[in-house]
């Protein structure tokens, strides 16, 4: 009877011992946790929920979910950039302005402003007024129809053609003397006691013009007044032209020494002479004849240095 008591005992404490009192799989005795039941207690600490090894899933356009908020963050940043900035300018607008600017620019290409303009030098007629033409000899050519070319002569420029000139204007070599040659849009040529381009005073005077050696920086433009002569450069005599306009190409060739200052209208009638010839030659009857040429001017120069 005592035997059977103590088999029932052991077998009870051991069904006790099996059912009762075992711990739960994946806890630590005494650490009060819940056990899980799937992977997530295979995920490391700080990885994604729903993640294996802390990769994190992909959305169905191929994005991370995490990168997903960070773009759509970096969409609304971007459409607040799209604002003017500061001076209520956009970025395109302004591509090559230079800010402050007083010019201003149109890409690479300056744009002066009305200040930056400025008129040109006043003085003789297409040209500045150069340190030579503040001394000037007023003369007047009288022709016979009551017509008037008033002429400003430079001897700072060209002292020898300008002595000559006075000169002779004052023996009254010119006196009933004719234009001889003309060429409209050209020149008009005169001043040839034989009244056909080969006569002279007897004399020649030497040329001042840069081919010849001296500085003469008078460019032939409508109404200047030059020496004429032969292909000899020191072979001026009394023989003069008044350029009807522009010829740049005889500048540094012929000795320029004054201009029309008042009377380019009676030059332009002048210039309307017709020709016989395609050298500028003139009918007897049709030339122009000059009843004087008078130096308005109370100087007095010494005669021209002759050859």
């Amino acid at each position: 009877m005592k035997r059977s008591m103590i088999a029932v005992l052991t077998l009870c404490m051991f069904l006790c011992f099996a059912v009762g009192c075992a711990q739960p799989t994946g806890v630590l005795p005494g650490s009060g946790e819940t056990p899980t039941t799937d992977i997530a207690a295979n995920i490391e600490p700080g990885a994604a929920t729903g993640t294996a090894n802390g990769d994190s899933p992909e959305s169905e356009n191929g994005v991370p979910n995490g990168e997903q908020e960070q773009m759509n963050t970096a969409g609304e940043a971007d459409d607040e950039s799209t604002t003017e900035p500061a001076g209520g300018t956009d970025n395109g607008a302004n591509a090559g302005k230079i800010e402050g600017s007083e010019t201003g620019t149109n890409g690479n290409e300056t744009i002066p402003t009305e200040e930056t303009t400025t008129e040109p030098d006043s003085g003789t007629d297409n040209q500045p007024l150069e340190e030579w033409a503040m001394n000037t000899i007023q003369a007047t050519i009288t022709m016979e129809d009551g017509g008037s070319i008033v002429l400003a002569l430079y001897p700072d420029l060209a002292p020898q053609s300008v002595r000559n000139f006075v000169y002779l204007a004052r023996q009254g070599f010119y006196d009933g003397l004719v234009f001889h040659r003309i060429m409209s849009g050209f020149m008009i040529q005169g001043g040839d006691p034989e009244g056909i381009g080969f006569g002279g005073p007897g004399y020649y005077i030497m040329g001042e013009f840069y081919s010849n050696g001296f500085p003469n920086d008078l460019s032939h433009t409508r109404g200047v007044l030059s020496m004429a002569r032969s292909n000899h450069y020191d072979s001026a005599g009394s023989q003069f032209f008044i350029m009807h306009e522009d010829s740049p190409f005889l500048d540094g060739e012929y000795a320029a020494f004054g201009r029309v200052v008042s009377g380019m209208e009676v030059v332009d009638k002048i210039a309307e002479t017709p020709n016989i010839g395609m050298n500028g030659e003139v009918a007897d009857e049709d030339k122009p004849i000059m009843k004087s040429i008078t130096i308005d001017s109370d100087i007095e120069l010494p005669e021209p240095d002759k050859f």
